[in-house]
Parts: structure tokens; C-alpha cells; sequence
């Protein structure tokens, strides 16, 4: 069965998603979270998924140029993806249960639109400063990873269209994995092969955790300038929001998850990256 909870910007508010309001609180349509459900067995571990969905991205306040704003329609595929393997669940009839969390807002400017400067309260009750508006991804990430463990979630992945950098480093075919825990890891991997796809293990570490402890006036930033390794720095920025005992993975899309010109196999759009990887985890290989 499915079941879908939804918080709307007043749940949002009231029970302390302070970053996914922060993002969308600027937009004409207000932030959601959606909590999608799968019951595929009566008891056992809770999986969780957490998808970025921000719908369209114009960098808010660290506004984008044209080009880079034309394709933000996909900064949502995260999310999307996430519906999709809560569908493929359900016509399988997967014995496992799973848990979507998709973070959903619009990052826009207006009179609202959150600055730069701003200290943000989180869900977890950390503060962040927001240096740019623009590392918006983390934001509303970190948030969905302190919902999913409330929920009672021990093993969460997460899926995001979130740094240029891990496209520039890897390129449109290859994913940026990370995560906290070895084994996991190799698992993946394995399954990796399994399915086709190409995933790339970035490093972690207190180098890159230093990089976003900047803030006088916050616990971290968001973002540390001219600094570089953009990718490792937001995967570290997420595990700060990682409780001891939960094996986290995290996926960082943006090179892979859209075609940018059609090809002989592929039509120009969302691609659908990291699907085949995830479904043949929820019914084969666990690292759980």
C-alpha cells in the first residue's frame, strides 16, 4: 500500500523545517514536503529516500545567468525519481518498506526570498548561515535527512541534482556517490556494475568539513568560497545532519540526469539516472 503525508508552508513552519522554508518562502507557490509511504511487508527496516525537488532554480538572490537558468526546470528530477521508484515498487510488489521524502520549493527572488547573511534554524536544531543563495540543494536536503531519521529511517539515500562541481569533475555520465559507510559503499558499487551505470566515489573528511566552519555566527555556512571541491564540501555539509547508527548514502547527479542533446539512445530531457541502480538495490543486494 501507499500512503502520502503532506506539510504544508504551516506544518512546515510550525514544526521546524526552518532551511525548506527558508528556500521557497520567496516563491509565489509555497514550500512542501511530501512523506510517501510503501508498505511492503507488514513489519522490518524503513529505507528512505530523500529527493530534491526544487522546481525551478534561478539562484535566487546569487542569480544565475540565462544559460545556466535554462534547464533548472530539471533541478526537481531528484523528487521525480522518487516518485518513479515508489510506482516501480508498487506494480512489483517489492517485499520491503520504503519511505520517499521529497523536498519541494521554488528558488526564486522576491521581497521574501531569503539573503545572504541569513541564519537559518534547522530541523535538527543546528544553525546554518546562507552565504549563497544559489548552494540551495543542501538546504532542503539536510532538512529531509533529519525528517527520515525521525520518521525511524536507519539507512537513507539521497538523490540531487546539486553541484556543478561533480559534473565538472566526472563529466554527464558519471555520478558523485558518497556516503559514511564502507560496506555500503562496495554494495553499491557492486549493484553498480550490475545495472550499467557509472558511479565514482568522491572523497569525504575533516578537510572538507573545515571548509564550511567559517561562520561567526552560525554552526556551519552553506558554502565555502574559493575554497573549490564544491562537490565534497556539500556531501560533508549533508552528514552533519547524519545521526550515529544510520548508513547514508548520498548521490550527486547534476552531469547524468538530463540529456542535453538527443542521442541514438537517449531523447533530449531528464534521463532518469541512478533508477536502475536504486531499484536493484530495493529487490536484490542490501546493505541492510
Amino acid at each position: 500500500t501507499l500512503r502520502c503525508e503532506v506539510l504544508d508552508e504551516k506544518a512546515i513552519v510550525e514544526q521546524g523545517l526552518g532551511l525548506l522554508h527558508a528556500v521557497g518562502k520567496g516563491a509565489e507557490r509555497p514550500p512542501r514536503l511530501l512523506a510517501i509511504h510503501y508498505d511492503g511487508v507488514s513489519e522490518g527496516p524503513v529505507r528512505c529516500y530523500v529527493g530534491k525537488g526544487v522546481t525551478f532554480d534561478t539562484g535566487g538572490l546569487w542569480l544565475k545567468e540565462g544559460a545556466g537558468m535554462y534547464t533548472m526546470k530539471y533541478d526537481m528530477c531528484g523528487a521525480a525519481e522518487m516518485m518513479e521508484i515508489l510506482e516501480y515498487l508498487a506494480i512489483q510488489k517489492v517485499e520491503k518498506n520504503v519511505m520517499a521524502v521529497l523536498m519541494l520549493a521554488e528558488n526564486v527572488i522576491s521581497p521574501d526570498a531569503v539573503k545572504m547573511g541569513d541564519v537559518i534554524t534547522t530541523l535538527a536544531g543546528k544553525t546554518v548561515e546562507v552565504y549563497n543563495t544559489d548552494a540551495e540543494g543542501r538546504l532542503v536536503l539536510c532538512d529531509g535527512i533529519t525528517f527520515a531519521q525521525r520518521m525511524g529511517a536507519r539507512t537513507v539515500i539521497d538523490l540531487a541534482t546539486l553541484t556543478y562541481s561533480a559534473q565538472s569533475a566526472l563529466g554527464d555520465q558519471v555520478v558523485a556517490l558518497f556516503g559514511n559507510d564502507r560496506e555500503a559503499l562496495r554494495i553499491w558499487e557492486e549493484i553498480a556494475e550490475q545495472t550499467g551505470e557509472y558511479y565514482w566515489q568522491l572523497p569525504m573528511g575533516p578537510i572538507y568539513h573545515k571548509m564550511i566552519e567559517w561562520s561567526i555566527c552560525a554552526d556551519f555556512a552553506n558554502y565555502a568560497p574559493g575554497k573549490g571541491a564544491g562537490a565534497s564540501v556539500a556531501a560533508c555539509f549533508l552528514e552533519n545532519f547524519v545521526e550515529d547508527g544510520t548508513q547514508w548514502i548520498h548521490l550527486d547527479m547534476v552531469g547524468p540526469s538530463v540529456v542535453r542533446k538527443e542521442t541514438d539512445e537517449m531523447a533530449e530531457g531528464a534521463s532518469g539516472a541512478c533508477m536502475s541502480t536504486l531499484a536493484a538495490y530495493l529487490t536484490g543486494t542490501s546493505f541492510c
